[in-house]
């Protein structure tokens, strides 16, 4: 499962460190991330389901996708940074 790891090490941002630059972006991560917990694994694994949702979380927020993602980098920077500076407390993955 997702739960318990750090985002880094399914979510990797190449040296450029832009949004969109990496491997699996931000937002698709939190979204799988989302869907594991809730027990829709097999949700999390269909490429154009993803899309959708992102897309739609998007929309429903009145972003562009690439706004939506630098928000998704940030989340995870400051949950790499909480967990950094509380040990290896596993991921709060209820929000």
């Amino acid at each position: 499962t997702v739960a318990g790891t750090a985002p880094s090490s399914r979510f990797q941002q190449r040296e450029t460190g832009e949004p969109g630059t990496s491997s699996t972006p931000a937002i698709t991560f939190l979204i799988q991330e989302a869907l594991i917990s809730g027990g829709l694994g097999a949700l999390a694994r269909d490429s154009s389901f993803l899309a959708v949702t992102r897309d739609e979380m998007a929309a429903s927020s009145q972003l562009e996708v690439d706004e939506v993602e630098k928000a998704a980098v940030e989340l995870l920077k400051g949950r790499e940074t909480l967990q950094g500076t509380t040990g290896s407390a596993p991921l709060d993955t209820s929000a």
